[in-house]
């Protein structure tokens, strides 16, 4: 069997899954638009990459790559019960964290701090080089549509021409060019993907915890 080994851009991922988009029609006050996939935020990611393999390929890992929103206790919360009901189906976290950063408004004149994710790009591009120096895949799943990701890819490839590098863009997210061309292959996750990956509103775990949905 071919051993697959997926790396999942957490918020990548989440934010095509919440997108928000703000609409105006002249002469009307703005409305903002929820995207329709929000209702699939509760995916269970082992099954969702299960999709994308051949019938002589057998998932080995999956590994999330995230951060958690410390300043933002509610949704924090539910980023925490969503990792514990990941890691029940044998996901692997990897963390990043937000950097504040000052930044000024040109409108207002005021300055206001904003959260930048760090640090997920540079994880899970070691994850990719290191396990393919360490022969732990033959074909990875790079769940993702960023462009920063290309220079690993392209040094993966160069240097292991017999990795097979799978880059699965996510909904309602575009995939640069130079991406789908670096890459051995390409998908698009659909929305019967999403449909049929969701994961039990309840999930027990070993230690007799029962984790329930915040989206039931």
């Amino acid at each position: 069997m071919s051993r697959v080994v997926a790396f999942i851009d957490g918020f990548n991922l989440y934010h095509a899954l919440d997108l928000r988009v703000r609409y105006r029609i002249p002469g009307t006050e703005t409305v903002e638009i929820r995207s329709p996939y929000h209702q699939y935020k509760w995916l269970d990611l082992q099954k969702l990459c299960g999709c994308f393999l051949t019938k002589n390929e057998e998932l080995r890992n999956v590994y999330h790559f995230t951060a958690l929103m410390t300043w933002a206790s509610e949704k924090m919360k539910r980023h925490v019960l969503y990792i514990r009901a990941l890691e029940s189906t044998g996901v692997r976290t990897v963390y990043g964290a937000f950097k504040e950063k000052d930044v000024f408004c040109t409108r207002c004149k005021s300055i206001f701090i904003k959260h930048e994710e760090k640090r997920t790009d540079v994880n899970i591009a070691i994850h990719l080089l290191g396990f393919a120096q360490a022969d732990l895949y033959d074909r990875a799943l790079l769940v993702t549509g960023d462009s920063d990701l290309i220079p690993a890819v392209e040094w993966v490839r160069k240097q292991y021409p017999d990795k097979r590098i799978s880059v699965i863009v996510p909904i309602a997210r575009p995939v640069t060019k130079h991406l789908r061309q670096v890459a051995n292959d390409h998908a698009k996750i659909k929305e019967n993907h999403l449909r049929s990956c969701l994961l039990p509103s309840a999930i027990r775990l070993l230690d007799g915890t029962v984790i329930v949905s915040p989206y039931a």
